[in-house]
């Protein structure tokens, strides 16, 4: 849960740098003032990588790189945050077009293939 607190926490990471506020804070205050958190949403986000995964055909070990996450999470803050559609929070099918969005299940339907064709 770590991964999660550099998001909802200035202590951590303040965005704006030195701003005192959360990227949660920043980018959903609606949300974050009604107790919203990223860190709420991991199960979420576990189950859209694992049904992304299932619908393509991807039953390996599930591992979700960091750049993945991350670009996931940073799609998420920018399109549906306050620069984006201005969204009180992020709905899961949301949270899933993000994901869509970071290249991950092309990613793992290569390295599928890869491993496939190397045995």
């Amino acid at each position: 849960m770590e991964r999660w607190r550099c998001y909802d926490s200035p202590d951590i990471s303040s965005y704006p740098e030195n701003s005192g506020w959360s990227y949660t804070r920043y980018f959903f205050p609606e949300g974050f003032d009604k107790g919203h958190r990223l860190e709420n949403n991991a199960s979420t986000i576990y189950q859209q990588f694992t049904e992304l995964r299932k619908d393509h055909g991807v039953f390996s070990d599930l591992e979700i790189p960091m750049e993945y996450f991350a670009y996931a999470v940073e799609n998420a803050l920018k399109i549906y945050g306050a620069h984006g559609e201005q969204n009180e929070w992020i709905t899961s099918q949301q949270w899933l077009e993000a994901i869509k969005l970071t290249g991950y299940i092309e990613s793992e339907i290569y390295m599928a293939l890869a491993h496939k064709g190397a045995n």
